[in-house]
């Protein structure tokens, strides 16, 4: 509310750097930073697909918020904070889109051929951000944004410097359609019962492991664990946990180059 009055231009500091929602629930100034910067890439990556596809901001008539956004998220307030397009003239909330599209599909079987079918019809041109010029350049301004505390004014002299068209103010009267409350809006009679573990177990023999557990320390999911089994090592991996091949710090971190991705095979279904 405060951006959106016009009360504050930048990101405030906290007052005494924390601020207590509740019982050992505390923000501190590098919380809102973090956040601020996963916002700014969610923004910088809308907004180098609009300026990539050679439309203007203002021709934007519809931004979809879909999965836990789509469901919990105030449309409003992310309109304000970057993290849903302010200058849409239609925000539609659709919550877990994968959760109803696999509860149709168990419903009626036969609406997996018209899924086919529209997969068939899409095409889109696949834009690598990590590789575009645009997106660091929105990026940077982000970092400025939320982490320097720069105003909006310097943000949109930055995108001039680039050549990139500067931002246009948020709309004031966005419409809002929320269709869903939660992800889930029926759970039957039985209800939902929690699966806590439903991967399987993958190993891979580590012949020349040292043991020094450097692998575990590293994985940032706690997802592998060395065993040893009838005298030989292996290295146990959860695949409801690993991150897989966008990962491998397992790999690059082990000082015998023991672990060997291609020799994965199944150890035990759960």
């Amino acid at each position: 509310m405060a951006l959106k009055s016009g009360l504050i231009k930048k990101i405030p500091k906290l007052p005494n750097g924390k601020l207590i929602l509740g019982p050992e629930i505390e923000l501190i100034d590098k919380d809102i930073e973090e956040a601020g910067k996963a916002i700014g890439a969610i923004r910088a990556a809308h907004l180098t697909l609009i300026v990539e596809s050679g439309i203007k901001y203002e021709d934007l008539e519809n931004a979809y918020m879909s999965g836990a956004t789509g469901a919990y998220v105030d449309a409003e307030s992310a309109r304000q904070i970057g993290s849903c397009p302010g200058f849409a003239r239609n925000v539609v909330q659709f919550g877990n889109t994968s959760i109803g599209l696999a509860r149709e599909l168990a419903m009626d079987k036969s609406k997996l051929e018209d899924v086919i079918e529209i997969a068939k019809r899409i095409t889109a041109d696949h834009l690598m951000m990590a590789t575009s010029d645009t997106f660091n350049n929105f990026y940077l301004c982000e970092l400025s944004y939320w982490t320097q505390g720069m105003p909006i004014e310097m943000y949109n002299q930055m995108l001039e410097m680039y050549g990139i068209p500067t931002l246009p103010k948020n709309l004031e009267d966005a419409n809002i359609d929320k269709r869903v409350k939660k992800d889930i809006e029926e759970v039957g009679r039985e209800g939902l019962a929690i699966l806590k573990e439903i991967g399987i177990i993958l190993e891979v023999p580590v012949e020349k492991c040292i043991h020094c557990r450097k692998c575990e320390k590293e994985c940032p999911e706690n997802a592998i664990e060395i065993r040893e089994i009838g005298g030989k090592r292996y290295a146990h991996y959860d695949s409801q946990k690993c991150l897989g091949t966008s990962c491998r710090r397992c790999v690059a971190i082990c000082p015998e180059d023991a672990i060997d991705m291609s020799k994965l095979e199944i150890s035990s279904k759960r």
